[in-house]
C-alpha cells in the first residue's frame, strides 16, 4: 500500500510539474487540490513539512528585524 501510494503521489508531482511548465493554470490547480488530499491524512505526523509560505514568513521578520 505505501508503494503505491507513494507512486500515486509521484504521478500527481511529476503532472503538476508538466502543467506548470505548460502554462496550464486549471490543471496544475486541480493537480495541487489532489496532491493537497493526498496529503492531509498525514498532516498531524510529526515529520509532515510545514507549509512554504511559513518558512517565508519566517525569513521576511529575519531580514525586518536585521534592517
Amino acid at each position: 500500500m505505501y508503494i503505491q501510494s507513494w507512486r500515486d503521489a509521484h504521478a500527481l508531482s511529476q503532472e503538476y510539474a508538466t502543467a506548470v511548465q505548460a502554462g496550464n493554470t486549471d490543471e496544475a490547480t486541480r493537480l495541487l487540490n489532489a496532491l493537497m488530499t493526498m496529503a492531509d491524512p498525514w498532516k498531524n505526523h510529526p515529520d509532515f513539512p510545514a507549509p512554504a509560505h511559513a518558512g517565508h514568513a519566517a525569513h521576511d521578520a529575519d531580514a525586518t528585524s536585521e534592517r
